[in-house]
């Protein structure tokens, strides 16, 4: 009979692994395509991996005519291989799937167009079903097969195919049927050497709680170690690849027959070098070394996590002490290796998280991939989570989308996965001690923790009671406030009279009246003002500060302040500006209550942050970054209208807007000092916080969170 064996997996889909380019043809239709070959059946492979379309199928199934269709079905290969059934189907063409994603819904196959679902290994199974369809077709006589019935459409399974143990009974796959050079070409182009694969063992005898075996189960069986060296010996010599990935699920499980292959491709002059999959519990020195002298190069280890309370939730059955003793063997015996991890396990907390960093960052593995957890049908986990989960599924290997409900949002887990990366390029590429190491990593965590809903950055509410207390706790603020201080004491002497708009609780206007400046401090809180007019009283400087109430918004409506002028000069500190509904007026106002040349200093939040914009980017949230241009919301307490419209403004606003009654002396950001919110990043770093302060100084305005701006009433003013 006619059979075409088919891999509907195209690259081109796939954008993680169009990066990476590591592609390798799936041997599971290729062992199935000797053993019918070998029956007497003609049979075609049919490899959609390179391939833009699926057109070149539909002309081999039009022009070659294949009497059956058998494909190999992946979770992310599930689109095309439901398209290919159809596609036969409409040309009365037996389809049968086989593979591990048929092997977990199989149901869902047969509704979308498959005739027969292959059970377990398909090797014996297809080469039945194959013959009992040029007969009969009575498939209750083959085993280890799924149908529906054409009478009652019934779903009908037959006796369940015990696994074949003996694999050195099955022929060599049928790589001729695959365009090899294809695959040659994409690895040399990416990588400069070129790889196949190979499997010498089946089967796994651990229970992990995320992973799916549905084809070869639970039970273990391996090849001979000659059976193994003659098909490396056979694809060395009809297709010479420079490296050979044993793609076992676990290549080291018997330590015995590993340390016989080792032996026998140490002795053999293969000219290959090899890279494998191995738990770290059975890294043991000498079978490494032993791996080494045959040629390994590479290993792949199943780490997962570095918190023992989720290894334990996986079921992985291993210690943090194993993953660091195989880590030192590997890097000691100079084998490359690459972690595996996982996120977003059930119950994973974010402790937890930060335990996988503190793992990595202390064994700095020669490279890791790190994927969100993914309930496959038929695991532990998609039991635990099915009723939770939305319905949305994977289509490419890189998509590390949540699928199902967890107590952290996607975004957290993206970032960590940008963070492990920058971490260790930090680690491989500086020392230890680096204040760079240290800062980013204040930077990562705080990151993390407001990802994670603790202590996200908002635009702060103001809490009247303990305002002062929470002001002097954060340093980046009072380097912010010294700043602002430096710009007023140089702007107002002993004998002036100043207006202080927005003074808060007063301690500006304590300040420069213990300086000998006469202040009248507005503000449009009365328990701030309750708190200003304690504070000055404490003093004994009340013949020098006189507090009322009155919105920046709406200066000439302010109870006496007309009467008071002109004034020497005026201020209005940290963001009280960005609250004042019409900057313009605003101006006016200011400027028919202040007296020719007089200073004007004000601190204004820019609407350009350097630091929110790159911790909103880092955190995947591009439109919350840049909400400053469309401006905030806030709150202030003691107020009765508690909902305040935030606007941000750029130097050239600033410059614009004053323009008709100010002149400008003075405008400067600092884009390297952060953001007050960002205290707890920065307060172990003191030195940093004056350094940027000093180092990041921008005259003409730029990227920093506050502008600090100087200008006097021109005399063309109201």
């Amino acid at each position: 009979m006619k059979v075409l064996l088919v891999n509907p997996y195209q690259l081109a889909k796939d954008d993680r692994e169009r990066r990476l380019v590591q592609p390798f043809a799936p041997l599971g239709p290729l062992y199935i395509a000797s053993i019918l070959e070998k029956q007497g059946h003609k049979v075609k492979f049919y490899d959609a991996t390179f391939e833009r379309s699926l057109d070149g199928y539909l002309r081999l199934i039009d022009g070659w005519g294949p009497q059956i269709v058998g494909s190999y079905s992946t979770f992310l290969s599930r689109d095309n291989a439901i398209f290919m059934a159809q596609a036969a189907k409409e040309r009365g063409i037996l389809n049968v799937a086989g593979g591990p994603e048929a092997n977990v819904d199989v149901q869902g196959y047969l509704n979308a167009g498959y005739d027969i679902v292959v059970n377990g290994e398909g090797e014996i199974t297809m080469g039945e079903l194959v013959r009992e369809a040029g007969g009969g077709r009575d498939w209750a006589r083959v085993d280890g097969i799924s149908y529906q019935s054409n009478i009652d459409k019934k779903y009908l399974t037959t006796q369940l195919r015990p696994r074949n143990l003996d694999l050195d009974s099955l022929p060599l796959p049928a790589r001729h049927l695959v365009d090899i050079e294809r695959y040659r070409k994409a690895w040399m182009k990416k990588h400069g050497f070129f790889t196949l694969n190979v499997l010498a063992s089946r089967g796994c005898p651990f229970d992990c709680g995320f992973c799916s075996r549905p084809v070869f189960g639970r039970k273990y069986s391996a090849r001979s170690v000659e059976n193994v060296l003659e098909e490396l010996k056979e694809i060395k010599k009809k297709h010479s690849p420079d490296r050979v990935r044993f793609v076992d699920d676990n290549l080291l499980l018997h330590p015995k027959w590993m340390r016989a292959l080792c032996d026998r491709l140490a002795s053999e002059d293969l000219d290959l070098e090899f890279e494998c999959l191995s738990r770290v519990s059975v890294m043991d020195r000498d079978l490494v070394k032993a791996m080494r002298k045959a040629g390994f190069r590479r290993v792949f280890l199943g780490v997962e996590s570095g918190s023992p309370r989720v290894l334990k939730r996986m079921c992985k059955d291993q210690r943090i002490k194993d993953i660091g003793r195989a880590s030192m063997v590997a890097k000691e015996e100079g084998i490359d290796q690459h972690w595996f991890m996982m996120l977003g396990y059930p119950g994973e907390e974010l402790d937890d998280i930060e335990q996988s960093m503190a793992l990595m960052e202390r064994y700095l593995p020669d490279e890791f991939s790190t994927t969100v957890a993914y309930p496959i049908k038929g695991t532990r986990l998609h039991s635990e989570v099915k009723d939770t989960m939305d319905g949305s599924r994977w289509t490419t290997s890189g998509d590390n989308k949540l699928v199902f409900k967890h107590r952290y949002p996607e975004r957290l887990y993206k970032w960590t996965i940008l963070r492990m990366r920058l971490s260790l390029i930090l680690r491989r590429n500086l020392t230890g001690g680096s204040p760079l190491i240290k800062g980013f990593d204040v930077l990562a965590k705080t990151i993390s923790r407001a990802l994670a809903g603790e202590g996200r950055p908002v635009v702060p509410i103001t809490k009247t009671p303990s305002y002062d207390m929470t002001l002097a706790s954060n340093r980046t603020f009072q380097r912010y406030r010294d700043l602002s201080t430096e710009m007023l004491l140089v702007s107002f002497k002993p004998g002036m009279h100043v207006l202080d708009i927005g003074c808060g609780t007063g301690e500006e206007a304590l300040l420069l009246a213990s300086k000998g400046v006469h202040v009248t401090a507005i503000d449009i809180s009365k328990e701030m003002l309750d708190i200003a007019r304690s504070k000055i009283a404490q003093a004994g400087l009340q013949d020098m500060v006189d507090v009322r109430e009155g919105s920046a918004s709406d200066l000439l409506s302010v109870r006496g302040l007309k009467g008071q002028g002109p004034f020497d000069g005026a201020y209005s500190s940290f963001g009280v500006i960005n609250c004042v509904s019409d900057l313009e007026q605003f101006s006016k106002d200011l400027s028919s209550l202040l007296r020719p040349g007089a200073p004007f200093v004000t601190s204004i939040m820019n609407r350009s942050s350097l630091w929110e914009i790159l911790a909103y980017m880092l955190t995947l949230r591009p439109r919350t970054a840049f909400r400053r241009f469309k401006g905030t919301r806030a709150r202030i307490d003691g107020v009765e209208r508690t909902d305040y419209t935030v606007r941000y403004y750029s130097p050239q606003d600033i410059r614009s807007i004053f323009d008709q009654d100010f002149s400008l002396d003075d405008l400067r950001t600092y884009p390297l000092l952060p953001p007050p919110y960002f205290d707890r990043l920065f307060r172990a770093l003191p030195g940093f916080l004056k350094w940027s302060s000093r180092k990041g100084q921008t005259e003409a305005g730029g990227l920093g969170d506050h502008m600090f701006v100087r200008m006097h009433r021109s005399s063309s003013g109201q």
